[in-house]
């Protein structure tokens, strides 16, 4: 699967934001320690690229924390950064290269007593990402046998569903709901994962029109969240779903509303590939559901100028 896929994306996210903590945290014997500036800069940088989908940048800026973290022997920062980087390796689909970094970032958190849950939980992700997915499963038991926070429970019983869901194994995908479910917080990108989960669970179930209104649900939550990305993906499976369950109107409305978003986001070929994607389901521009709103945007999109070029078509 995409590393950058709504699994991964979603959840990865927030616990980066969790751990990428401020430097300078209290020592163990409670006297605040001064911020290292160089590490505090890369730290910063990484941040920064992070947030902009730069994955391959953030990266490289965090494999500079990391180092400064080593060179200061701070382990608690080790961990951290060795933690930051393995995600943006994730992020950035290099998934074997991240896993090397999680070992590293599993035994600094051991060393000073800190949660390894968000550890175990991502090279899950990892493990999936390469393939392995035998090996992810394993470690999600881990994950969900470990006493940690409610949030990395229910992160563990969305990604098992999610595999369960691939499987095609109705059972055990509901399973897994239902147990996400028990350990939902209010944070409502962590609300949308389960939303997911449960419309994928409704399409196992052959409820497709039950599974276009969870992946709405999705699709609220996270704008709600700001994950303009996520929200734009979880449009394109609320209108797949709805192709399904036969309903053209409501689907052309969320594709429309998807090529939409993903040009705004500055991604003109994801749009363009979201309004083919209508055309191949809805029928033609001339069908009575394409509306004239969704020819003009088609239009806008095919007119988008791309990597400095202006281009009547990008196929």
């Amino acid at each position: 699967m995409n590393a950058r896929g709504a699994t991964v994306g979603v959840w990865i996210g927030s616990v980066i934001v969790a751990l990428a903590l401020a430097v300078g945290c209290a020592s163990p014997t409670g006297v605040e320690l001064r911020p290292d500036a160089e590490l505090a800069q890369y730290i910063a940088s990484a941040q920064n690229a992070f947030r902009l989908n730069s994955f391959e940048r953030a990266a490289r800026f965090y494999e500079l924390a990391l180092q400064r973290a080593r060179a200061i022997d701070d382990s608690q920062e080790v961990g951290k950064q060795a933690y930051n980087l393995a995600a943006a390796l994730l992020l950035a689909e290099r998934p074997a290269d991240a896993l090397p970094y999680l070992t590293e970032a599993e035994a600094s958190f051991q060393q000073v007593r800190r949660d390894r849950g968000p550890v175990l939980l991502l090279r899950a992700r990892a493990l999936r990402a390469a393939g392995q997915v035998d090996a992810a499963r394993a470690e999600v038991q881990k994950v969900v046998e470990l006493k940690t926070a409610d949030e990395i429970h229910c992160q563990g019983w969305l990604l098992f569903g999610q595999m369960a869901y691939e499987a095609k194994d109705e059972a055990e995908a509901a399973k897994a709901l239902s147990r996400a479910r028990s350990f939902v917080t209010p944070d409502p990108a962590l609300r949308a994962g389960v939303a997911a989960l449960a419309g994928r669970v409704a399409l196992l179930k052959d409820r497709a029109d039950d599974a276009g209104l969870e992946f709405d649900k999705e699709t609220e939550l996270f704008r709600q969240a700001g994950r303009f990305r996520d929200m734009a993906e979880s449009l394109q499976r609320a209108a797949e779903a709805y192709v399904k369950a036969g309903d053209a109107a409501l689907a052309g409305q969320r594709y429309y509303r998807a090529a939409r978003s993903w040009l705004g986001l500055g991604e003109p070929v994801r749009a363009l590939k979201t309004m083919e994607s209508a055309l191949g389901a809805i029928g033609s521009e001339d069908d009575a559901v394409w509306g004239p709103e969704m020819a003009a945007l088609f239009e806008e999109i095919r007119n988008t100028p791309v990597a400095g070029t202006r281009t009547e078509k990008l196929e």
